[in-house]
């Protein structure tokens, strides 16, 4: 999936951006991460960058679009959300400081969901198309520790139905 509304798509990045405070310090998962724009667009000013997503073609794309760019503080592995963040800890010996959960339509997995919370990172940053499921996802993430902090609604396909919201989340305790 890539957004053909690329002004609006720049719009969320942006969002997203802004919501990260950015420092240069911080290690960011980028789950559902597809061709790597959104990661890719934060890694100049990220430690590190890890992205996840199902389809091999599009960790393809995110691993060449990251060298066209010329990013070596990236790292993007194919496979399955619910599967492959467990993996990950054998990769990533420090703590995420951001995630970024940008899920197809139809949310998250459950499993897919814990592993993320199990994570513990202080900042998630939600993108979402579909506001049933964000509620649904957004249940199970305050109950587990984390506050909206932000809130912004976009709307990338002008004259539909559809919106795009971007949420700021902040660990509590």
């Amino acid at each position: 999936f890539f957004q053909t509304n690329t002004a609006g798509a720049e719009r969320l990045y942006d969002i997203i951006k802004e919501y990260a405070r950015l420092r240069g310090s911080e290690n960011i998962l980028d789950a559902y991460c597809g061709t790597g724009s959104i990661g890719l667009y934060l890694a100049d000013k990220a430690h590190h960058v890890w992205g996840i997503d199902v389809v091999q073609e599009a960790i393809f794309m995110a691993r060449r679009n990251a060298r066209l760019n010329g990013l070596s503080n990236t790292t993007f592995l194919q496979g399955e959300m619910r599967r492959t963040i467990p993996r990950l800890r054998e990769f990533f010996k420090h703590q995420m400081d951001i995630i970024i959960i940008d899920p197809p339509r139809a949310g998250m997995h459950k499993k897919a969901l814990k592993h993320i919370l199990d994570l513990g990172a202080p900042r998630l940053i939600y993108v979402s198309c579909n506001p049933l499921t964000l509620a649904r996802d957004l249940q199970k993430i305050t109950e587990n520790g984390y506050a909206v902090k932000e809130g912004r609604a976009l709307d990338l396909f002008p004259h539909t139905y559809h919106i795009e919201s971007c949420l700021l989340l902040q660990k509590t305790g």
